[in-house]
């Protein structure tokens, strides 16, 4: 209601006193309404206005999508652990792969429990940020430590993320290896370095810049230990280890391959140099390595060397594994055990119907070439064409053109000997085989120049082979072929 007027008595006058005006109702400051984002403009806002963005949007009541950050949060710290996984089980006892080599598989853990480790991280590294804090004389709001140390994190998970996604695309399933090349890692430690600091700056600032903290208490607590922890996760010698790793890998490639060329010294040579640079808990590389070693020996025709390797190789190996039987396979078949030898093979082959060294040593018990082996060269074709599909090779090729040769499919074989002219230069034995097709062919010149050929490469080949002396010897203008052989 308005206010009545009222006299007022002054010196012997009355007068009217003036009414006062009505007062207007103070009106009320609505709230500031929540300030929504787009994720495209969340990322934006972020990047280019951080320090904005940390003192708007973090003291709202409602952060812009925490789930996601926490999410990410989450997935980083399961890389992570998955990328230290051997050091972590190491240290806490447990041996073998617990985590499967598998992208799907890991991509199901990383996406399937990153909102709970995220929750559980933020919760534990929130604790821990704010009493850094406090130690840097700030003012202490555990709600606002948490957000900071979540939103400030955001360059190291996503870089951390990414380097994953670009191994999964680069690699595949051979990243499970370790054989990344050294500029992959050099570019991927850069990006993730870069995380770092960029997380460890958005940090600093904000702790300054929010609860007013101490600068130089803040350098201790929010950049020195940080760095330290960091330079710790990281381990130099986790890197260091990597580089070795993959330099292992590339002696263990190039041994194999000068394995292949029948360069046994150099294969011998590089196989042992990846043996010094592999780490103890590299069994699997190891094992392959002392199995290598040994065929080297065989090759060279050392068969207590050769079983040497072969035990050492049983081990690395998981006992039981189709590695592990095949190694008892190949002491078996140096031993001459082969009805014990066929048998392990078998069963490698039935854990590993692919195994390439399995179906090859069988290939060469039924071709005849072990002591006491009964050749059976149908049996032996299937193994052999077997390995040489599995991988293809000096040896596997020689072996199935002899197998070809033995069932005097000398058409089939022909091309085959033909094609290890130039990759196999030193053996004498694909110019004498070469010979006897040409020989039986009926091509007498040919056969006697792959004859002088194989004598000039190995001069000791005669002694097991009489005739390549008699087709030497035979006078070119003579015509002769298997029928002129039988008569003499």
């Amino acid at each position: 209601m308005a206010e009545e007027p009222r006299d007022i008595k002054t010196s012997g006058i009355v007068r009217r006193a003036p009414i006062a005006p009505s007062a207007k109702p103070k009106q009320e400051e609505s709230p500031k309404p929540t300030i929504r984002l787009t994720l495209a403009q969340f990322f934006r806002e972020f990047i280019v206005n951080n320090k904005t963005f940390l003192e708007i949007h973090l003291v709202e009541k409602s952060q812009p999508y925490l789930l996601l950050v926490l999410w990410m949060f989450g997935m980083a710290n399961i890389i992570r652990l998955i990328e230290i996984r051997e050091k972590l089980f190491e240290i806490i006892g447990i041996s073998g792969k617990i985590i499967p080599e598998n992208w799907i598989i890991l991509w199901c853990i990383i996406i399937g429990a990153g909102l709970l480790f995220g929750i559980i991280g933020y919760w534990i590294g929130g604790f821990l940020y704010h009493l850094r804090v406090i130690f840097s004389k700030g003012t202490p709001d555990f709600r606002l430590s948490r957000l900071i140390y979540l939103y400030s994190g955001i360059p190291l998970f996503f870089f951390t993320i990414l380097i994953e996604i670009i191994a999964a695309i680069k690699y595949g399933s051979s990243y499970f290896e370790a054989a990344q090349s050294a500029v992959f890692i050099i570019s991927m430690m850069t990006l993730l370095v870069t995380g770092v600091f960029f997380t460890l700056h958005l940090s600093f600032r904000a702790v300054r810049q929010v609860y007013r903290t101490r600068k130089d208490l803040s350098i201790i607590f929010f950049m020195i230990i940080p760095i330290v922890y960091h330079l710790v996760m990281l381990s130099p010698n986790t890197y260091v280890s990597l580089w070795m790793h993959t330099k292992a890998v590339n002696y263990k490639k190039h041994g194999i391959e000068m394995l292949d060329k029948r360069d046994f010294n150099q294969a011998e040579t590089l196989l042992k140099k990846a043996l010094k640079s592999f780490d103890v808990n590299d069994k699997d590389d190891l094992g392959d390595i002392y199995h290598y070693l040994g065929i080297i020996s065989e090759k060279k025709g050392d068969t207590q060397d050769a079983i040497g390797n072969y035990q050492r190789a049983i081990g690395k190996y998981k006992a039981d594994s189709a590695d592990y039987i095949l190694m008892r396979a190949s002491i078996n078949v140096l031993q001459n055990e082969l009805p014990e030898a066929i048998r392990n093979l078998e069963t490698v082959l039935q854990l590993e119907p692919g195994n390439f060294h399995a179906n090859k040593k069988l290939g060469l018990i039924y071709l005849g070439d072990m002591d006491n082996a009964l050749s059976d060269y149908q049996k032996a074709l299937v193994y052999n064409e077997k390995a040489y599909a599995l991988q293809v090779n000096n040896d596997t090729a020689y072996n199935v053109a002899r197998n070809y040769y033995f069932l005097q499919r000398e058409n089939d074989a022909l091309p085959l000997f033909s094609s290890l002219l130039n990759t196999d230069r030193d053996n004498a034995y694909v110019r004498y085989y070469l010979g006897m097709i040409n020989y039986n062919q009926g091509n007498l010149k040919k056969a006697k120049s792959f004859m002088l050929d194989a004598v000039t490469i190995d001069e000791s080949i005669v002694d097991n082979f009489e005739i390549i002396n008699r087709i030497i010897n035979v006078p070119e203008e003579k015509k002769t072929g298997p029928d002129d052989e039988q008569n003499e």
